[in-house]
């Protein structure tokens, strides 16, 4: 397959992935998503991407994407660049990734790139470690799950950090 499918809507990637489909990269650390590429796709999960060290998405890439989840990708050391241009990006879910990309609260380095992103979820071994939600972040009610949408029964007791910007 040279090229994605046109109406592409999710995309998991679960390493080590030796063949690689050669219009997300030919390269083994690499994922450049070029401008008019899956134009329709929502969802991308990218998980045990054990070699990858960049994510680039050009402008003009991914404008529907709703649902970033990033897992076990541990050379992966800073925010995807491009990620500031996803406008209708909504949760960014990190999960047992380097302490170095885990974007810091306090004004971490890449920590404006993400601002715009509604919810941020971190999970550390699978603990919810940081929960951030952003000023346009309209809800009622907010409940916390686990990986398996199930309610934890006590979940301050679980959470580490929580941070609401402008509610």
């Amino acid at each position: 397959m040279t090229n994605p499918p046109r109406h592409l809507q999710r995309l998991y990637l679960k390493g080590p992935l030796q063949r690689f489909l050669n219009w997300v990269s030919s390269l083994h650390d690499l994922l450049n998503f070029k401008p008019g590429k899956c134009q329709k796709l929502k969802l991308l999960d990218l998980d045990q991407l054990k070699e990858l060290r960049f994510i680039i998405m050009e402008d003009d890439t991914l404008p529907c994407l709703q649902k970033l989840i990033i897992c076990l990708c541990s050379k992966l050391v800073r925010a995807p660049r491009g990620i500031d241009n996803l406008i209708h990006l909504q949760m960014l879910l990190l999960c047992d990734m380097p302490e170095t990309f885990v974007l810091k609260k306090n004004g971490g380095q890449y920590r404006h790139l993400v601002h715009h992103i509604l919810c941020i979820q971190s999970y550390k071994q699978g603990q919810l470690e940081e929960i951030i939600f952003h000023e346009h972040y309209t809800s009622e009610r907010i409940s916390i799950t686990d990986e398996n949408q199930q309610a934890f029964k006590d979940p301050l007791h679980v959470l580490v950090g929580l941070q609401i910007d402008k509610w």
